[in-house]
């Protein structure tokens, strides 16, 4: 369906796998909390490095790989740890300290946030539009959003942070969309 002004193909992508947020969900349930507290998995982020015994997440293509993470709609999901020796350790008191779980952590937040670039750029060259509005869960990952500022900054694109994160406000967000542009 076509909207007025609106021209050329838009495509979507749906499959089986699991979404960036389903991904960070799953990764915040294996660092021990509940998937609804990321915070603390971006908290986590920092005390990680790239690490060749954690699997990529994103396949080629831009979804997420369901070897590693999979889905339990419509709950977070899970961390494949069986397939991955390195993951499969749980031995702690405390699981945040152990090397898996932190270097997990750094590479769900690195690369949800390489994902979320590629959409924001998605966005600006169907719409030409270059203020970007995040809203919603992830939207408010901070660690990511400052992140974004600095890559975005080189293209000229604006991002604007929306702090509404229920899905009853999205009634409020559209207007708002209109009013930066």
């Amino acid at each position: 369906m076509a909207y007025p002004g609106e021209t050329g193909f838009f495509s979507y992508t749906l499959d089986e796998t699991a979404g960036i947020v389903k991904a960070y969900e799953a990764a915040t349930q294996y660092c021990g909390w509940h998937a609804i507290e990321a915070g603390k998995t971006m908290g986590l982020f920092p005390y990680g490095e790239p690490n060749e015994e954690v699997p990529t997440l994103f396949k080629e293509v831009g979804t997420v790989d369901r070897n590693v993470i999979v889905p339990t709609y419509p709950n977070a999901g899970h961390v494949n740890v069986q397939e991955y020796p390195f993951l499969n350790n749980h031995e702690s008191d405390d699981i945040t300290k152990l090397k898996n779980r932190r270097d997990f952590a750094y590479a769900v937040q690195t690369e949800t946030q390489e994902a979320v670039l590629k959409l924001i750029y998605k966005a600006v060259e169907l719409t030409g539009k270059k203020n970007v509005v995040l809203s919603g869960g992830y939207g408010l990952n901070c660690v990511a959003n400052y992140w974004y500022l600095d890559k975005l900054k080189e293209d000229g694109i604006n991002l604007f942070v929306d702090p509404s994160v229920m899905m009853v406000e999205l009634l409020l967000e559209l207007p708002y969309m209109y009013i930066i542009n």
